[in-house]
């Protein structure tokens, strides 16, 4: 009688222990196949904003458009993978650089509403003791500490980009932007003494690029392709610590500097015409949070297509106006008004944001649900409007979190 309890439970034993092999090996399988891992997909589907700057460098393998698509997939919560996407396209997406959170539009929100009430009260600040509270300008000094400089010519394709925006600068100003627009590319690649007084070498330059559009009549700036030294090195160097990472920075490294340190030298150094800049455009965004975030504010306004110029117009009192702001791409604006208000004085902002493409999609659903996204691949703009230069801005009360 025992022999026969026994037999049973033996069997039920090397039953389990056999399926328990059976599930490690089918999921060991499921790891090495990264087409059909959901799960990994999903965690590694988003990219942190770093500064405020509009790249972030991925390694050459990661297909932007691609990995981008179907990360919006996920964010507008469909829960599959779209039929079109192969093993490769998911393996791209895989490369992309990893972060601990991603850009939600609520946290956008909080984002913008951080740096708008930033400059309230870097006003209130300056008001209260004007000789302390000037902000931080640069040099040309400091462009020559580890920057190289050169003009580039500008083709018909930021033109044809901008021709609207051109048109309403005129009208505003009274000066057409085309008529002195020039095209500059900053390159942190020269021997510099870093932020910690160390010397670096040129090989060990960030290679950091900031490629704009100056036009000093119209008091417009164009930031076309930009990275960002901190992000730059921080993708040379994973992991680096914040004491080695400013051994290898350079006293000017921030977007918003550079520009209006560029800026300054174009109009002569003089504070008067230096107080002119008034619109900060950036073009053909490619920092796939500020361009989630861009289809979310298309997407509330009930703009689900294409949205050509004039685009809409949004001011720091609406939602969208802060989610904008607190953008990658947005927050040069805020930081130029904070680092220079000294010069620029008490401004206020407002944004006007647009699409451009030949082929109608669906904006709600990604870009395209087509294997070729390339050809249906949409360009996102914004323009900020930092204020009139001739009129001090006031502000009510401040916005709250709707």
């Amino acid at each position: 009688m025992t022999k026969s309890r026994f037999r049973p439970g033996l069997k039920a034993i090397v039953s389990l222990t056999t399926v328990v092999l059976l599930l490690s090996l089918h999921f060991t399988s499921l790891k090495q196949q990264p087409g059909n891992s959901f799960r990994a997909f999903k965690r590694s589907a988003t990219i942190h904003p770093g500064d405020h700057d509009s790249s972030v460098r991925v390694p050459p393998a990661y297909n932007s458009s691609t990995a981008e698509v179907t990360g919006v997939a996920l964010r507008f919560g469909r829960p599959h993978l779209p039929l079109e996407f192969s093993q490769t396209h998911v393996r791209h997406v895989r490369h992309r650089k990893r972060a601990s959170s991603s850009l939600t539009y609520q946290s956008a929100i909080c984002k913008g509403q951080k740096y708008y009430k930033l400059m309230r009260d870097t006003y209130a600040k300056a008001d209260e003791d004007p000789k302390n509270n000037q902000g931080t300008e640069f040099s040309n000094r400091d462009i020559d500490n580890g920057w190289s400089r050169r003009t580039v010519p500008w083709g018909d394709d930021l033109r044809q980009d901008w021709e609207g925006a051109f048109n309403l600068i005129a009208e505003e100003t009274q000066a057409q932007p085309s008529a002195d627009l020039t095209k500059i590319q900053l390159r942190q690649d020269t021997k510099f003494t870093s932020q910690s007084g160390n010397v670096v070498e040129a090989d060990q330059a960030s290679k950091a690029h900031y490629l704009c559009a100056y036009s000093p009549n119209s008091g417009l700036i164009i930031a076309q392709n930009t990275a960002s030294s901190t992000n730059e090195i921080r993708y040379n160097h994973p992991g680096i610590t914040p004491p080695s990472l400013q051994r290898l920075l350079p006293p000017l490294h921030r977007l918003s500097d550079a520009l209006f340190t560029l800026w300054r030298d174009l109009t002569g150094d003089n504070i008067q015409n230096a107080r002119k800049l008034r619109y900060l455009g950036r073009s053909q965004i490619s920092n796939p949070d500020t361009r989630y975030i861009m289809r979310a504010v298309f997407i509330g306004a009930r703009r689900l297509k294409v949205v050509p110029w004039p685009g809409i117009k949004y001011t720091m009192r609406d939602e969208a106006g802060l989610a904008l702001l607190g953008t990658p791409n947005g927050l040069a604006a805020a930081w130029l008004l904070v680092g220079h208000h000294g010069i620029l004085g008490k401004r206020d902002l407002t944004v006007r944001v647009w699409t451009f493409n030949s082929v109608p999609v669906d904006l709600s659903g990604g870009e395209s649900d087509d294997d070729d996204v390339d050809a249906v691949k949409i360009d996102y703009y914004m323009l900020w409007d930092l204020g009139d230069p001739n009129r001090v801005a006031t502000f009510g009360e401040p916005p709250t979190r709707l």
